[in-house]
């Protein structure tokens, strides 16, 4: 197989996705399955820590589900900024919180000593 040939297969199996992309109702139908889970898992954290905290990280991993359902369902129409713009919001909250959580330990993370057994 040539670099040619090989660059063109590695495009069509959605070199960075991992699912070719196909031509049916989903264009990467177990992608797309399968972030139904961040949803999922989104809804489950605000519900079960009732924490600001908490409820705004949940409704960052449901953006996150609904942007990659949409981004890896179907292709154009702003699709891949939903996706990104959701993916980094939830990374940045992630990031800030620590950052907040460090200095308001005085610049350290506690770390608790527990016995075990």
């Amino acid at each position: 197989m040539g670099v040619t040939e090989g660059l063109g297969l590695l495009l069509a199996t959605g070199a960075s996705d991992c699912e070719r992309v196909g031509d049916g109702l989903l264009a990467q139908p177990v992608n797309t399955l399968s972030a139904l889970a961040y949803i999922v898992i989104g809804v489950w954290i605000g519900a079960r820590f009732p924490t600001w905290a908490a409820r705004v990280f949940g409704l960052l991993v449901v953006l996150v589900g609904i942007g990659s359902v949409a981004y890896h369902g179907w292709e154009g129409g702003g699709v891949e900024f939903v996706h990104d713009a959701a993916f980094s919001g939830a990374l940045l909250f992630i990031a800030g919180f620590e950052l907040v959580h460090s200095r308001l330990a005085g610049g350290r993370f506690p770390i608790e000593r527990r016995s075990v057994g």
